[in-house]
């Protein structure tokens, strides 16, 4: 018998998400809002630091997001807001830090950056 998907499994399916340019995970830069979870069907709140965000990256964050989510046997919804000014301080901080210089390479990259420099 297969157990039921439960929100605490669904939680930590989104922790383990990385930002394919910053070595951490969305939840420790701050960018998971919530996830809210009912039978099989998830919301999870995805808050990026400004509006302009290339649609390639967020077509990446999304993907990353429903991929593990349904991998717990539930299916995501993404909904997309954008942070605060303290909060979008507070990710250009750990951006800064935890900086890799490109896309992940399991990705394609995104507009041919390979700097060593955060592009904000």
């Amino acid at each position: 018998m297969t157990e039921e998907p439960t929100t605490e499994g669904v939680e930590a399916a989104v922790e383990t998400v990385t930002h394919p340019e910053i070595d951490a995970t969305l939840s420790d830069l701050g960018m998971i809002d919530g996830v809210e979870h009912e039978g099989t069907e998830a919301t999870v709140t995805l808050v990026l630091p400004m509006r302009n965000i290339p649609d390639q990256v967020k077509n990446i964050l999304v993907g990353r997001l429903q991929e593990v989510v349904a991998e717990t046997g539930v299916s995501a919804t993404v909904e997309i807001t954008v942070m605060s000014d303290a909060q979008r301080e507070r990710f250009f901080e750990l951006e800064t830090e935890n900086w890799e210089g490109g896309i992940d390479e399991s990705q394609e990259p995104v507009g041919g950056t390979d700097s060593s420099e955060p592009p904000f």
